[in-house]
């Protein structure tokens, strides 16, 4: 046996047919057209009988398989027109959240550093002449813990017990506003009569 594409003449499909000797009738599988095979001189010999209902449901069928593709294709991109926009969003969302998470976490980290400080109400000048004990408890009420005081010998236009100098972590210009841990080292010299 031998397998021999054929060509139908009627719709031009090609035709797969097995040879034998004798004469066998074949039909084209698209077209429904009876063909008719000499295997001596292989003649094809085509006979007009075509099937319209084959032919029909065959050609619906295709049409079908092609709507249903279309359709399904047509699912697939309105479900990415859907979800497009909202994948966006939620981006969008976990972007503003984790961003807005961050600053809450920045200015908490702000105020915990805020109230390890103290914002000095006045300039190292301001606490020059004054009584130093007055001034060391103002300092004790903003927070400051480690304060040292030290005493120089008093001059005689200078009232004993006032503050010659005052210096804060070896700051002594420091300004209204300046901010200083409240642990810093603050250095109160004073004037003293003892000392003379």
């Amino acid at each position: 046996m031998k397998v021999q594409v054929l060509e139908c003449p009627s719709c031009g499909a090609k035709i797969d047919y097995i040879e034998e000797n004798r004469r066998t009738p074949a039909f084209c599988t698209y077209c429904g057209s009876r063909l008719l095979i000499d295997d001596g001189t292989n003649r094809i010999e085509v006979k007009k009988e075509i099937n319209i209902n084959k032919t029909i449901s065959n050609t619906n069928r295709s049409i079908d398989e092609t709507r249903i593709k279309e359709k399904e294709i047509e699912n697939k991109m309105h479900r990415r027109k859907v979800w497009k926009p909202i994948i966006i969003v939620l981006i969008f969302i976990g972007f503003y959240a984790g961003f807005m998470g961050f600053l809450g976490y920045m200015a908490k980290e702000e105020q915990k550093e805020l109230e390890l400080q103290v914002k000095m109400p006045s300039s190292a000048r301001h606490y020059r002449g004054q009584d130093y004990e007055i001034v060391i408890v103002e300092l004790k009420g903003m927070g400051f813990t480690n304060i040292e005081v030290s005493a120089i010998p008093d001059v005689w236009y200078k009232k004993e017990g006032t503050i010659s100098r005052i210096s804060i972590n070896g700051n002594d210009s420091f300004k209204d506003g300046d901010r200083f841990y409240k642990d810093s080292l603050v250095v109160i010299t004073y004037y003293s009569k003892e000392l003379n």
